[in-house]
C-alpha cells in the first residue's frame, strides 16, 4: 500500500514531534545535500526535536504542517501527546534526482516508497511538502 508523501510527512511530524512555530527558514539543520535535508528530517522527527524537524521544511510547508493549530510544533505536541508514534526504525533514501534548486528524494520506510520534493531555500535544502511538492514514489495501480 502506498500513501502520498504529504500524508506520511504529516505522520511523521505528528508521530515524532516534528516541527517548531514558524521556523522562518532557519539554519537549524544540516542539510547541505537534499539527501540530508530528508536524513535531517527523519532523524529529529525520531529524537522527537521539533526545531530540528522543522528546520528541514520550507516555511510554507511548516504552515501546513500545523494542520490548523497555532504551530507546527503545537500541532506536532498534540499529535504526540496523543499517542500517535508511529516512526520508522529507519529509512532509506534512493537515487536522488537534482534540477538546479530542487531535487527529487525517493525514501522507502516500512516498506512503503514515497518521493519528497526538496527545494533550495534561504541556502539550505529544505522538503517542500505544499501542492505539487511532493508526490507519491511509483505512480503505478495494480
Amino acid at each position: 500500500m502506498k500513501h502520498d508523501p504529504k500524508r506520511i510527512a504529516v505522520l511523521v511530524l505528528a508521530l515524532a514531534a516534528a516541527l517548531v512555530v514558524g521556523c522562518g527558514g532557519g539554519d537549524d539543520g544540516d542539510s547541505g545535500s537534499p539527501e540530508d535535508a530528508v536524513q535531517a528530517f527523519f532523524d529529529a522527527s525520531k529524537s522527537e526535536d521539533a526545531e530540528a524537524a522543522c528546520a528541514s521544511l520550507t516555511t510554507d510547508s511548516q504552515d501546513l504542517a500545523a494542520a490548523g493549530e497555532d504551530s507546527c510544533e503545537a500541532s506536532f505536541e498534540k499529535s504526540v501527546s496523543s499517542g500517535q508514534s508511529n516512526v520508522p526504525d529507519s529509512i532509506e533514501i534512493g537515487d536522488v534526482t537534482t534540477e538546479g534548486d530542487t531535487a527529487t528524494v525517493p525514501v522507502t520506510a516500512d516498506g512503503e516508497e514515497t518521493t519528497f520534493d526538496v527545494v533550495q531555500e534561504d541556502g539550505s535544502w529544505k522538503i517542500d511538502l505544499t501542492g505539487g511538492a511532493a508526490s507519491s514514489g511509483d505512480s503505478t495501480s495494480g
